[in-house]
């Protein structure tokens, strides 16, 4: 929380984020509800890479043989076993991992700006007003292929390694040097 009211410098808001992630000696964690702020941690240091690596709670989940996300995480306290709560992994892979996020104010546009961490493929689709934002990502040798269909009307462009690419309406094939 510290880093999303900025009560911490904007200059050391990443490395506190890696030395929470990676201290040992803390008894407590954020539940799996509150990781969302975890998340939005992440992005807010450009650190969205992360994310993947933070899901142990959605694992726990599956392992457990639940079909839907439990309430806190922790079995002990979990109430319910089936709580909203804690199913924005689901908004993170959109935004984050495939990297489909509004560019302006009522979604005019958008940008694209993946982070794959160690995965090597990932389809996704998304909703919007003008009909669906298509993507896919493979990685091929060197290169990751990344498909990019944007409906009729709708603008867009992809960041990736630091470099702006204009998207067009329609389909975009794109072939980037990992």
């Amino acid at each position: 929380m510290a880093i999303l009211s900025d009560v911490i410098p904007e200059n050391e808001q990443k490395e506190l984020l890696n030395k929470v992630l990676n201290y040992d000696g803390f008894e407590e964690m954020a539940s799996s509800y509150f990781s969302f702020f975890l998340f939005k941690a992440m992005q807010k240091t450009d650190q969205e890479h992360l994310y993947l690596e933070n899901l142990d709670f959605w694992y726990d989940f599956l392992d457990r043989g639940l079909t839907t996300c439990g309430e806190t995480g922790f079995a002990s306290h979990d109430r319910s076993d089936s709580h909203a709560w804690s199913a924005h992994p689901a908004y993170y892979m959109i935004n984050s991992v495939a990297g489909i996020k509004p560019a302006e104010v009522g979604f005019k546009s958008v940008l694209i700006s993946p982070h794959l961490g160690s995965l090597t493929d990932l389809t996704v689709s998304m909703p919007h007003p003008k009909g669906i934002i298509n993507v896919s990502y493979e990685v091929t040798g060197k290169d990751l292929v990344a498909e990019v269909e944007l409906p009729l009307g709708l603008k867009g462009s992809m960041l990736y390694n630091g470099k702006l690419i204009q998207l067009n309406e329609g389909s975009n094939k794109l072939i980037l040097p990992l």
